[in-house]
């Protein structure tokens, strides 16, 4: 009995695809720079893989605005939500109408979506009430926990994103957050001779298991960590500083054995957010500034966290290309990937004896 099928070695064919397209196949891919987008959970890899897409593309689709929908509303109800305990917590008097809007907030099921939305003008004309009424600003700014960046702005637009022909413009999706659960990549067309492949993983601990399978055969590692986690614990482990956890993932791939000839590029990210913080941080509570002896600024405390970055090497002379980002600034992350792009591309032509 013939248990496999017999396949022929010298066919021109083979399940319809020829010789000559596998070989096109092969040269197409070759055009790709493989670039593996790496970070720890919540540092805004998602965010800049949507400004490539802005830089490369032809921007978002009015399909993908419309998907956005139910994460900007989910992300501005859980944000109203988290505005909500502040005040309970600070002992705020809700009157008559306020409590009204509390109770139609606290009434939403953000996991329902019904027409790409989780919730109507109604609910929406109740968070900007209970947000414009005088005095909830200014002790949400003074007790909030940073639990969703660009909090304030989602508050700020929610009559917008309520009213039933709201679509999303860049700003709204750049700012949004939904959690990656699943590999992914996207091949972007950067108007020269080689194609950027991007694969983004996925920071969570249950997907960094995955990170090695994609070690082989990439270009260049683009690793993100949110500079403003300083003050931040890990999802997983309650006790975990989060740039720490940053740190120590990070030394991890720098040190690792098969990226030992790769292109490192380290992005610290959410700089409008750690200037922010700092201005009201004590900096002494947290262990990753133990050695910190300069002035509290933006410049002495960003310097000081890029060289706990670059120092973490075994070896002296790898080098690492480190940026100062807010992935969410337009303007910024348009120049940023620019001179990303250039150095990896120079990279991999010297690493193939294309330069000198």
């Amino acid at each position: 009995m013939q248990m496999f099928d017999c396949v022929n070695c010298g066919s021109s064919s083979h399940n319809g695809i020829t010789n000559s397209e596998l070989k096109r196949d092969f040269r197409e891919e070759q055009k790709n720079l493989r670039v593996l987008l790496l970070g720890t959970g919540s540092c805004g890899k998602s965010t800049i893989m949507k400004q490539m897409k802005l830089q490369y593309t032809d921007g978002f689709r009015l399909q993908e605005k419309l998907f956005e929908i139910a994460t900007i509303q989910r992300n501005t109800h859980f944000v109203a939500t988290a505005l909500i305990r502040v005040l309970e917590n600070q002992g705020f008097v809700f009157d008559d109408e306020l409590m009204e809007c509390v109770i139609e907030i606290k009434r939403v099921n953000p996991n329902i979506v019904y027409n790409d939305r989780i919730f109507t003008e109604t609910v929406a004309y109740a968070i900007s009430t209970l947000w414009k009424y005088p005095n909830v600003k200014s002790i949400f700014s003074s007790h909030k926990l940073y639990t969703v960046d660009s909090d304030e702005y989602f508050l700020n637009n929610v009559t917008r994103f309520g009213q039933n022909d709201y679509v999303p413009n860049d700003d709204d999706i750049l700012r949004c957050r939904r959690q990656t659960i699943a590999p992914s990549q996207q091949i972007f067309d950067t108007k020269g001779k080689q194609k950027l492949k991007v694969f983004d993983i996925g920071g969570q601990l249950k997907l960094r298991r995955k990170w090695f399978y994609y070690f082989d055969d990439i270009d260049a590692i683009l690793f993100v960590a949110a500079i403003s986690d300083f003050d931040m614990v890990t999802e997983e482990n309650l006790s975990r500083n989060r740039l720490e956890e940053s740190l120590c993932v990070f030394k991890d791939v720098v040190d690792d054995f098969y990226l030992k000839e790769k292109h490192i590029i380290l992005f610290l990210n959410k700089c409008d957010l750690f200037q922010e913080k700092l201005l009201k941080a004590d900096l002494s509570r947290f262990p990753i500034f133990k050695n910190f002896y300069e002035e509290k600024n933006y410049t002495n405390c960003s310097n000081y966290i890029k060289k706990l970055f670059q120092s973490v090497s075994k070896s002296a002379s790898r080098a690492i290309s480190t940026h100062f980002t807010t992935a969410i600034d337009k303007n910024l992350m348009k120049t940023v990937l620019a001179d990303v792009r250039n150095a990896i591309i120079e990279t991999n032509a010297r690493n193939n004896g294309l330069l000198m």
